[in-house]
């Protein structure tokens, strides 16, 4: 037959072991408390950061394009006065140049945007 008895065994002294692994844990948690803390207010900091530069690219694309629509222009009208003989074909390549020269730019702006958004999406929690 066997007898089963439930037993109950806790040391009466552990040499301040049980306050010493309440005062570690205390410590971790008040750690990884701190951690938790600086990494919202990275993305915080990340997310403002990135719409900061988000409204900043957004002027400069309506600015560029405003530009490049600009130089179009100045290329249609130095085109017309070259074909009139009024102006060289050298004026042409340059007013050309030009026009490129904003396409260009226009373009790693748009990428720039693109890329933002990207960041953005990342920092706001994307995966």
């Amino acid at each position: 037959m066997w007898l089963l008895t439930p037993s109950l065994s806790l040391p009466i002294f552990d040499g301040g072991a049980s306050r010493l692994a309440e005062e570690a844990a205390q410590v971790q948690q008040q750690v990884l408390i701190a951690n938790y803390d600086k990494a919202i207010q990275t993305a915080f900091k990340e997310a403002a950061d990135a719409l900061a530069v988000r409204d900043s690219l957004a002027t400069r694309l309506q600015a560029q394009a405003a530009l490049q629509q600009a130089y179009a222009r100045t290329l249609q009208l130095v085109t017309a006065r070259q074909q009139a003989g009024v102006e060289t074909a050298i004026a042409v390549l340059v007013a050309q140049r030009s026009l490129y020269a904003a396409q260009q730019e226009l373009i790693d702006l748009r990428l720039s945007e693109q890329v933002n958004r990207l960041t953005l999406f990342k920092v706001l929690g994307g995966s």
